[in-house]
């Protein structure tokens, strides 16, 4: 499994500051496969296995993966900021 693609589905106000923004994309790709790997990878990530989620903060923003190939992001700058993320 490989994702090539990320593409964001909606773009929101964030609920804690009202001048960033949150964000829901979608990967090409279920992700399930990939989140053990993430949990021993990334020191903050908190891994649920039974709910398909991994979840961790970047900064002020948090971040969680669904096994679905859902991604979600807190308090993002603007919509570039999301972009550079997605694309390392």
């Amino acid at each position: 499994m490989l994702v090539k693609k990320v593409e964001i589905a909606q773009v929101m106000p964030c609920i804690a500051d009202s001048v960033k923004i949150r964000v829901i994309a979608k990967a090409d790709c279920e992700l399930d496969a990939v989140l053990p790997y993430l949990d021993k990878l990334i020191p903050t990530a908190l891994y649920s296995e039974r709910g398909g989620f991994i979840t961790y903060k970047r900064g002020l923003s948090i971040i969680t993966l669904h096994a679905s190939g859902e991604i979600s992001m807190t308090q993002i700058k603007d919509k570039d900021e999301a972009v550079r993320i997605f694309t390392g």
